[in-house]
Formats: C-alpha cells, sequence, structure tokens
C-alpha cells in the first residue's frame, strides 16, 4: 500500500538491507507494481564480506539476479551502515562480482 502512494517517484531506494530474505521480497512487491520503478539496494554489512545476517556478499548479490532475473528493477546496489573501513572490501567484491557474472547495475556507497 505504501509504494502504491509512490507513483510520483522517479526512483525507489531501499536501504539497509541487511538479508536475503529481504532482497527477494523486495524484488517480488517490485515486480508486483503496476508500473515498476527503477530501484536501488543498499546492503546493510557487519564486515568486509558479510550481510549483518552473516550471508556472504557474492551469496547475496546471486540472490539479487536469481530474484531480479530480467534485470529490469534493480538497477543500482551498493552497501551503507557499515565500518568505514568495510566500505571498500565491499565495493571491490560487488564490482568483482557484476564483473564475473556480467551484473550491469549502478554502485553505490
Amino acid at each position: 500500500a505504501v509504494l502504491a502512494r509512490c507513483a510520483g517517484a522517479d526512483v525507489l531506494a531501499f536501504e539497509t538491507v541487511p538479508c536475503v530474505v529481504e532482497i527477494r521480497a523486495i524484488c517480488a512487491v517490485l515486480r508486483a507494481l503496476p508500473r515498476a520503478k527503477p530501484a536501488w539496494i543498499s546492503l546493510a554489512c557487519r564486515n568486509g564480506a558479510e550481510l549483518n545476517d552473516g550471508t556472504p556478499v557474492e551469496e547475496a548479490l546471486a540472490a539479487l539476479d536469481a530474484a531480479d532475473f530480467a534485470r529490469d528493477l534493480v538497477h543500482g546496489v551498493g552497501v551503507n551502515c557499515c565500518p568505514v573501513g568495510c566500505v571498500l572490501p565491499l565495493l571491490c567484491t560487488i564490482v568483482e562480482y557484476m564483473e564475473a557474472h556480467g551484473t550491469h547495475r549502478a554502485l553505490l556507497a
């Protein structure tokens, strides 16, 4: 219901996403919207390699790719709410994953 009221929004931001379950849910909700809006997801990470729930970042990105199989919902991915010293290693992991899997999304930090 909340997203339905966002008809005038240009982009939807999903911040501080701590687990794969939420990634899948976000993609399902975006796909169910009558007119899909571009979105980005920022992953909340507890260290330089894992989401807050302990899932490796690469696994979370694979889950995102599987949930957004047409690559038409989530246009950007990044990190937030993590120790500042973890930002660069996390961004490098995301870039390496995208290069290895042919995924093209904007990088956010």
